[in-house]
């Protein structure tokens, strides 16, 4: 690098040390970026400094056309505008192209422009000597700061950076804060944004060659102070020109490669060590290998050795595996077929008893109703002869008295008639007689006339109670048949309906049994769409569930009929969340069916509420089928729901389903289905067991409720159509029956109709008649009375008493006969009865006899059938226990085959099944005797030779190892080697070129140092010529310190004393020679600008006139660099100046811009 050619080196800062020394953050702590402008420059400022501008309202970046006289280049600086920075609120400065001064008092902020320059171009706060934090830069009271610099992007060739992208001018925004963090923005000339990170900022600064952070660039007040003063020593000023010619940087970067050489050193020297020490492990390992070649040949009879012990395990277990597979598909077979074919004969046994029992006990059954009938007509019988028996004692005691009664009238009247006689003896009485006999005969005429019609009216009476008797017989069964008709035609209406409901789901593709609501209940299809209805609209908290069996399906038809009987009732049920959802499904039902219907079944189940578990200890055994277990819901959301429901109110876990009688009465009145107490066979009889123990058998669906409602899963409905198409057939010609003999019987009830109104004419006629003759008897007797009462007045009253104790004794008579034919038709009928009883308890003790011969029968049956069945719970035991043998064989082979396979893998591993014979042969030649795999004593002397093989093999291992170890040793160590020298020389190439490099590099930063040396020794020596002075820069490298020896002009052409010592001279003179030594150091920085602050401290006004000068004439020399002074002191000097460097062929008008900081 040739010291005219050295750039500006900057690394980038890392994000650590910006997070510590405040730098730049590249958002704003919103996350929101923002623009910051500038206020316009003048296109042609005055010379005075009026271009200094506090609190003017930010605008737009200058336009392009804005440029004064003199020439800009790319790099200089135009613009720095600060807010709120330091003590400035809104602050904006314009410098000029070539010399810019600013002047004001201490403390008016003129410092704080170069602070805010370096701030925004990414110096940190450590460097710039104001604080250890960017956040002390913001103005008091504030929380933000903004600095904005703009920067000239104009230039010949490729000076300028990316002017298709910026255009001739780049704005650099940079927001702080008080925590120290902040954001860059990057802009164009046009204000656009075109980037927001460091890294691009660099690049800018890099290709600008900026340097705002050298201290020969941008000489700050601190810096300034601090040379200037009697602080500075020799090797400040030696850190001064390293860091001012950017040597600083490159002796740093040289100094760590070199340490890092240094280490890559050390760690080749281990490496080195490393290699050695392997390839003599290597050497080792391979004599060792060499010398272990020698126990070969045992290794090789241990190996056949091993290969026939492998193999006679194999062999061991596949002998067993022979015999269980013999067991299993030869002797167990073999026993199972024989105990199946007694289990058989055994079965088929005990099924024929338990046919001739079942015709047993249906024998018994039909003999012990017979029996009950027999004795139900013993007891009605003896009631009848106890009734007729009490009848008939109370007519022998009427006609008891009847007969005393009569006594006393016959007893009366033969006394009349012997005081008669006496009477008629003293008397004239034959013509009285003679009329009392006439008057006799008419009187016993009439009276038998009144008898005869009376017998006759009493017969039909008798006769027209025997015929409504038989009316009413045939008026009821009349009326029974009518109410059989109706019956059976409301079976054949639900059959029909049943029919059609099935025809039209069968139509409907697709279609299941429950989507058809009303087979749950009438009138349910509107009710559902009415709930439809109230859902939509949100009535309900819940969409109800319902009806149930909608939602229900059998596993199995079988069970049809059994879950019918069991739930029926819940099937047309519907399930409500709580009580306001019922309240809303009643109004949904009174308007469905307009309040003339009870509303159907609801019940309130929480939706929440899981799933019930029902404990294991309330499930019947799992042998039982259970109304749950022959049941499927599906419902697609609320299953668990219908569960709850079938679990809380039907207890369908614990009902149990079983096939027949015999089934029904085992499980629940035997007690083998506890804990269930309910069961259902397949025709809907239910078995149960009372709270008071009394067992209940009985049927509990009708004929018309014989129809499955309940779809079975994945089976079509022709089976249950066709069932109903036969029934619907049967019923129709026992209707057909029913109409004729309900015809047959209306006919035959008009026919006795017709008949009874007869018999009751008659009666009504013989009732007259009776009443006639009954008249004409009182009317003879009258005319007897009047008679006798004419024949004489004595005997008159007493024949009229004989008269009338005659017709008394007549009556009395007739009442006697009346009353004996009733006793002896009461007789007859006690008889009769008494013969019934007898002849029924004869059968009935016959019936008896022949039922204790049954049931002794079929107590003999029970025991052959209890024998039987246990030859069949023998074979079943023994069938069982020989599967349970097989079962046991299985687990065995199964356990064999694996480790046989296990076994085999092995071996083949070791040594293939054709190579065993071969490695037998060498043992057997070894040991001189015939070996077989199968013997185990020969295999007894293998293990013997084996372990011999493996003493010896072990006891030469101790002396050379193992073959093995070895080998895998030798393998490894010459792979540790082959890798260490591969990483030895990957890493000894890298470091001999590295360190010839540093080499080269060193040589070249020696020389590079020297010329830089020699090139600012000259300036310094011309800057100090130019006012007449000498001065010379000793440089010592090795103890890096710089000495400045200067002469200065006495006048009148004098020289003065050599001075070594700078605190010797006086402040002015110190001052100008530190200017000179700056103004040397910057000669090789290559800036496009330069600024120093308070240069012209602790110089008097001789000095100060010296000093304008020469940095003026410095920089009329240096058009190309734009320079920034600022100064705390009068600036009238620069006007006498300016004129002497008018005449210079650069100097314009506007060369020299001069700033005043208000006050």
């Amino acid at each position: 690098m040739s010291p005219g050619g050295l750039k500006r080196v900057m690394a980038p800062v890392s994000s650590q040390e910006e997070d510590e020394e405040g730098a730049l953050v590249h958002a704003s702590p919103s996350g929101k970026r923002r623009k910051a402008s500038l206020p316009e420059a003048p296109e042609d400022p005055p010379a005075d400094g009026s271009v200094v501008r506090e609190g003017v309202p930010t605008l737009a970046a200058e336009p392009a056309s804005s440029r004064p006289s003199g020439t800009w280049r790319a790099g200089f600086i135009r613009r720095v505008h600060v807010e709120n920075f330091m003590r400035h609120q809104n602050f904006t400065v314009d410098f000029g192209p070539n010399v810019t001064f600013i002047s004001g008092k201490n403390g008016s902020g003129k410092s704080a422009t170069l602070q805010a320059l370096q701030c925004c171009l990414g110096v940190r706060a450590r460097k710039m000597g104001r604080g250890t934090s960017l956040g002390g830069f913001v103005r008091r009271g504030c929380h933000s700061a903004l600095v904005v610099v703009t920067l000239c992007n104009e230039g010949e060739g490729k000076e300028a950076y990316k002017p298709e992208v910026f255009g001739d001018r780049i704005t650099v925004e940079r927001r702080i804060d008080t925590k120290g963090s902040g954001s860059v923005v990057i802009r164009d000339s046009t204000g656009k944004k075109v980037g927001s990170t460091m890294w691009e900022l660099n690049r800018i600064l890099d290709h600008l060659n900026l340097m705002v952070g050298n201290p020969a660039v941008v000489t700050t007040q601190d810096v300034a102070r601090t040379f200037l003063s009697n602080d500075t020593n020799d090797a400040s000023r030696y850190k001064l020109f390293l860091a001012a010619t950017l040597l600083d940087q490159v002796k740093g970067n040289l100094s760590g490669t070199s340490l890092a050489t240094e280490k890559m050193g050390d760690m080749l020297q281990s490496k080195q060590k490393d290699v050695d020490r392997t390839f003599a492990e290597y050497k080792r390992a391979k004599k060792q290998l060499e010398h272990a070649k020698s126990i070969e040949q045992h290794v090789q009879l241990e190996s056949h050795c091993e290969n026939v012990l492998a193999w006679k395990d194999v062999y061991e277990i596949g002998d067993k595996l022979d015999v269980l597979n013999h067991k299993l598909e030869v002797k167990a077979p073999a026993a199972l077929n024989k105990c199946g074919e007694k289990l058989d004969a055994a079965a088929k046994e005990r099924e024929g008893l338990e046919l001739n029992r079942e015709r047993r006990v249906n024998a018994v059954e039909e003999l012990t109703g017979r029996l009950e009938d027999l004795r139900q007509t013993v007891r009605t019988t003896k009631l009848s002869l106890k009734e007729l028996t009490q009848r008939e004692a109370k007519h022998d005691k009427d006609l008891e008295l009847l007969r005393e009664e009569l006594g006393e009238r016959k007893q009366e009247r033969q006394e009349m008639e012997i005081a008669l006689r006496e009477m008629a003896e003293s008397s004239d009485a034959s013509g009285a007689q003679a009329l009392r006999r006439e008057r006799e005969e008419k009187i016993a005429e009439a009276q038998g006339a009144e008898k005869a019609a009376e017998d006759e009216l009493g017969r039909a009476k008798e006769a027209f109670e025997a015929e409504l008797a038989v009316f009413n017989e045939m008026k009821g069964e009349l009326h029974d048949r009518k109410q059989q008709v109706q019956a059976v035609k409301m079976d054949i209406r639900d059959m029909e309906e049943d029919i059609e409901r099935l025809s039209g789901r069968g139509r409907r593709s697709g279609a299941s049994w429950a989507q058809n609501p009303n087979l749950f209940g009438q009138g349910y299809d509107r009710l559902l769409h009415e709930v439809e209805a109230r859902v939509s609209r949100g009535e309900f908290r819940h969409p109800p569930v319902g009806p149930i069996g909608m939602h229900l399906e059998l596993a199995d038809a079988h069970w049809g009929l059994g879950v019918q009987a069991a739930i029926g009732n819940l099937l047309g049920t519907f399930v409500l969340h709580d009580e306001k959802d019922l309240q809303v499904f009643r109004q949904c039902a009174r308007r469905a069916w307009g309040g003339g219907r009870q509303a159907p079944n609801a019940t309130v189940s929480s939706f929440d509420r899981k799933l019930v578990r029902v404990p294991q200890n309330r499930l019947p055994p799992q042998r039982y089928a259970t109304v749950q277990s022959v049941l499927r819901c599906n419902h697609p959301t609320h299953s668990h729901v219908v569960w709850n429901t079938l679990i809380d109110q039907g207890r369908v876990e614990a009902t149990v389903l079983v096939d027949d009688f015999e089934q029904g009465k085992d499980a629940i009145f035997r007690g083998n289905a506890r804990p269930a107490s309910k069961a259902y066979d397949v025709t809907g009889m239910v078995f149960e067991v009372k709270g008071s123990g009394t067992q209940v058998s009985r049927q509990t669906l009708r004929d018309n409720q014989k129809t499955v409602r309940l779809s079975v899963a994945g089976q079509d409905d022709e089976g249950p159509k066709r069932q109903l198409q036969s029934r619907l057939k049967n019923a129709a010609l026992q209707l057909e029956a029913h109409v004729a003999e309900e015809l047959r019987l209306d006919a035959c009830m008009k026919e006795k109709d017709e008949e009874l109104a007869g018999r009751e004419a008659r009666i009504a006629e013989l009732q007259d008649e009776c009443l006639t003759l009954r008249d004409a008897t009182s009317r003879t007797l009258e005319m007897v009375r009047e008679a006798l009462q004419e024949a004489g007045e004595g005997m008159e009253g007493m024949e009229a008493q004989i008269s009338d104790l005659d017709v008394e004794v007549a009556r009395l008579e007739g009442k006697i006969r009346e009353v004996e034919e009733m006793a002896e038709q009461i007789r007859g009928e006690v008889d009769n009865c008494q013969s019934l009883i007898e002849s029924k308890q004869a059968e009935q003790a016959k019936m008896t006899d022949e039922s204790e011969a049954m049931v002794s029968n079929a107590q003999s049956l029970d025991k052959e059938m209890e024998a039987t069945s246990n030859q069949v719970e023998k074979w079943k035991e023994k069938e069982a226990y020989i599967k349970k043998q097989m079962k046991v064989l299985e687990q065995q082979k199964a356990e064999y085959k694996p480790r046989y396979d296990q076994k085999r893998e092995a071996a083949e591993l070791v040594c293939p099944e054709s190579e065993v014979q071969a490695a037998l042969g060498e043992v057997s030649r070894i040991m001189d005797q015939e070996l077989d795999l199968r013997s185990e004593e020969d295999m007894k002397d293998v293990e013997k030779l084996l372990k011999k093989m493996r003493s010896s093999i072990q006891q030469m291992v101790k002396e050379c190892g193992s073959l093995e170890e070895l080998e895998l040793a030798f393998f490894k160590k010459e792979k540790e080697f082959e890798n260490e020298q591969k990483i030895f020389t990957r890493i000894k190439v890298p470091y001999d070129m590295i360190r010839e490099s540093l080499e080269h590099r060193w040589m070249k930063f020696e020389s590079m140092r020297r010329n830089l040396q020699k090139i600012t020794q000259n300036t310094f020596n011309m800057n100090m010529g130019k006012r007449g002075h000498a001065g010379q820069l000793k440089f010592s490298h090795k103890e890096e310190t710089l000495t400045i020896s200067v002469r200065m002009n006495q006048g009148d052409g004098k020289a003065g004393r050599k001075v070594k010592d700078m605190k010797s001279l006086s402040g002015g003179e110190r001052s100008l020679s530190t200017l000179a030594f700056i103004l040397a150091l910057g000669t090789e920085c290559e800036s496009p600008f330069r600024a120093a602050d308070e240069f012209d401290v602790f110089m008097d006004a001789v000095n100060r006139k010296v000093s304008l000068r020469t940095l003026l004439n410095f920089a009329v020399d240096n058009p190309k660099q734009q320079m920034i002074l600022l100064t705390p002191q009068d600036l009238s000097e620069v006007e006498e100046i300016r004129e002497e460097i008018k005449g210079h062929q650069d100097y314009h008008e506007k060369f020299i811009k001069l700033i005043r900081m208000p006050r």
